[in-house]
C-alpha cells in the first residue's frame, strides 16, 4: 500500500513538474513575442470620438486639427480600417497617412487620417457623415480582405448600424440582420464555444503563432476566416457581399453629393508578396464585378507592390501582419501617384 501511494506520489510530482516546465516555457516565449511585436509600448489612437453612441479612435491629435485640415483648399482623407490607421507606424509618421505627408511636401495640401480598426463599411459610413467632408476634399476609401465579413465580435453591432442606414438609404439588409435583436447577449449567443475559445485566448501572441501554423496545413485551412473571407468576395449572391456593394454607390453619391472626390481602392496583404497571388486574383475579379455593376473603378495597387517591394513578406512583426512602415511607404506611392495624374487630366 505504502508503495502504491509513493508511486502516485511520484507520478503526481512529475506532472507538475512537466506542468510547470511548459507554462514557463510558453510564458518566455509570449515574453519573447511581445517585445519583437513592441506589445508593451505599442501607440493608442490620440484620441476618441463618440458618433451615434459608439466610440471610435482616432490618430489624428484632435479633432479640431481634422476640422482646420478638412477646411483647407485642398486635402485627402483616408478611409479604412486599421490597415489604414497604421497602429505602430504612427508616431514615426511611417503609416499611410505619414508617409503621405512626408512625400506631398505641400504645406497647402492636408491629409487626414479617419483609419480605425475593428472597422468595416458600415463603420466608414458612419464616420464620413460625422466630420465635414466637402469641396475640395479627395476621399480615398481603402477596403482590405475581412471587410466582406460581418465579425463575429461585432455582429449585433453591425447590423444595428446596417438597419439604421437602410432606412434612409438603399442599402441592402443581409437576412441574417432582419430579425436580429441587438442587445449584447444575442452577439454572445451567436459565438460558438470555440469562436469563444478563440476569442479569448487572441490575447496571447503565442496562439496567433499556433493559429498561423494551422493555416498553413490544407486540411484545417477551410475553418478559418481568412479563406471566408476570400471566398466571399467571390460569390456575389452571398448576403455579405450583397450589403457591402451596395454600399458603394451609396458612399460614393453621398461623398460627391458635398462636393468631394471619391477613390476607391484597397489594402493588400503584404505578407507573401509575388506575382499570380490567388489573393490578388480574387480581389480582380470582384473589382470587375463593381465596374460591371457601377462603374466604379477600385484601384489595384498589389502589382506595384510586387514590383517595388523589398521583401517578401513586409508586415510589422511575426504576429502582426499588418503592413511595415516600410510598405505603408510603397502604397502611399502608388495611390499618390494616381491622385497626382487624374489632377493632370
Amino acid at each position: 500500500m505504502k508503495n502504491k501511494n509513493s508511486n502516485w506520489s511520484r507520478m503526481l510530482t512529475n506532472c507538475i513538474v512537466v506542468f510547470m516546465s511548459v507554462l514557463i516555457g510558453l510564458s518566455v516565449c509570449e515574453l519573447i513575442l511581445r517585445f519583437e511585436n513592441g506589445t508593451f509600448w505599442l501607440e493608442k489612437p490620440m484620441f476618441y470620438k463618440d458618433i451615434n453612441g459608439r466610440n471610435y479612435g482616432f490618430w489624428e491629435e484632435s479633432e479640431a486639427e481634422i476640422a482646420k485640415i478638412l477646411s483647407m483648399d485642398k486635402s485627402i482623407v483616408l478611409v479604412g480600417d486599421s490597415f489604414v490607421a497604421g497602429q505602430g507606424c504612427v508616431e514615426s509618421n511611417g503609416n499611410l497617412s505619414g508617409h503621405l505627408k512626408k512625400l506631398i511636401k505641400n504645406p497647402e495640401v492636408g491629409v487626414v487620417n479617419l483609419g480605425v480598426g475593428n472597422t468595416n463599411p458600415a463603420h466608414y459610413f458612419e464616420i464620413l457623415n460625422a466630420f465635414d467632408i466637402g469641396q475640395g476634399s479627395d476621399v480615398l476609401i481603402l477596403f482590405y480582405d475581412n471587410d466582406i465579413v460581418i465579425d463575429d465580435r461585432f455582429f449585433a453591432d453591425s447590423c444595428q448600424l446596417i438597419h439604421g442606414q437602410a432606412r434612409h438609404n438603399k442599402i441592402y439588409v443581409p437576412s441574417f440582420c432582419e430579425n436580429l435583436k441587438v442587445e449584447s447577449e444575442e452577439n454572445l449567443k451567436r459565438l460558438s464555444f470555440t469562436q469563444t475559445i478563440n476569442h479569448r485566448l487572441n490575447d496571447f501572441h503565442i496562439w496567433w503563432i499556433f493559429k498561423n501554423s494551422l493555416y498553413n496545413v490544407p486540411i484545417t485551412r477551410e475553418f478559418f476566416n481568412r479563406t471566408r473571407n476570400l471566398s466571399g468576395w467571390l460569390d456575389v449572391n452571398r448576403e455579405e457581399t450583397k450589403w457591402f456593394m451596395s454600399m458603394i454607390p451609396i458612399m460614393k453619391s453621398k461623398l460627391e453629393g458635398r462636393g468631394a472626390r471619391v477613390i476607391f481602392g484597397y489594402y493588400p496583404n503584404t505578407n507573401n508578396i509575388h506575382v499570380d497571388d490567388p489573393r490578388h486574383q480574387t480581389w480582380m475579379s470582384f473589382n470587375q464585378e463593381i465596374k460591371r455593376r457601377y462603374n466604379v473603378d477600385i484601384l489595384d495597387p498589389y502589382p506595384f507592390l510586387v514590383k517595388n517591394a523589398t521583401k517578401r513578406t513586409m508586415v510589422r512583426s511575426v504576429v502582426d501582419k499588418h503592413p511595415s512602415c516600410e510598405a505603408h511607404g510603397i502604397i502611399a506611392k502608388f495611390y499618390l501617384k494616381y491622385l497626382k495624374e487624374e489632377k493632370g487630366r
